[in-house]
């Protein structure tokens, strides 16, 4: 039954002491992933978080999270790419795996948030490496973004349409908008956020949260 334990089987995986309860997180550049990872850090300050952060050519996401005290300098581990974010994501693992497993070992976190950088339409993470993913666009270039069909909303268990504060400065009728992007998820999740609002930022540092104890508990999901 739905939202039930199967008997005998374990629905997800059970190594989370090689490897952390991970959250992939990624969009194109300046959706605001970086914004968000940054306010669930804090509201999930109570935690044991760890991050890692992917970058074309520098570590200032990374940066970011350590200069705001979002999370202790320690627990954070930045990534350079140096071409395609696709690369990493679901291509060559290893350099993602190296950190994310050293973090596991170092600090046996509850959850690990990785960033990827801001990438192309087409990219998604392999579930390898993974065990949650979380696809962010934002209404300036979203609802163009939700009509190619990316791979990564097929993906994703999570889709978060953010800046939804610049509605009136974009002049976008939010009903239509939310109408489009609704269409393309059905029954799968969705948030309409603004890193300016703390209720939105507790919402996805729920769901991540959630999704963490459902997996570590074996609870399959909920059949539409």
């Amino acid at each position: 039954m739905a939202g039930r334990r199967i008997p005998d089987q374990n629905f997800y995986r059970t190594n989370w002491n090689e490897r952390a309860f991970t959250v992939g997180i990624h969009g194109p550049v300046g959706s605001g992933k970086t914004a968000i990872i940054l306010a669930v850090c804090k509201i999930l300050k109570d935690r044991n978080i760890c991050v890692v952060t992917n970058d074309f050519y520098s570590t200032i996401d990374a940066d970011i999270l350590i200069q705001q005290n979002a999370i202790p300098k320690e627990k954070v581990r930045s990534v350079v790419t140096e071409g395609c974010p696709l690369e990493v994501m679901n291509k060559n693992l290893d350099v993602n795996l190296k950190e994310i497993k050293e973090l596991t070992k170092l600090f046996q976190p509850e959850i690990i948030l990785l960033e990827s950088a801001g990438d192309c339409l087409a990219a998604h993470f392999d579930r390898d490496l993974v065990d949650y993913t979380i696809l962010v666009i934002d209404i300036a270039g979203g609802k163009n973004v939700i009509k190619k069909r990316i791979a990564g909303n097929d993906y994703c268990e999570l889709l978060v349409v953010n800046k939804i504060d610049l509605e009136k400065a974009l002049d976008i009728d939010m009903e239509d908008f939310k109408g489009d992007v609704i269409m393309t998820r059905m029954d799968r999740a969705l948030l309409f956020t603004s890193v300016k609002n703390d209720e939105d930022m507790k919402d996805v540092a729920e769901c991540i949260v959630r999704e963490c104890s459902q997996q570590k508990n074996q609870i399959p999901p909920e059949c539409p």
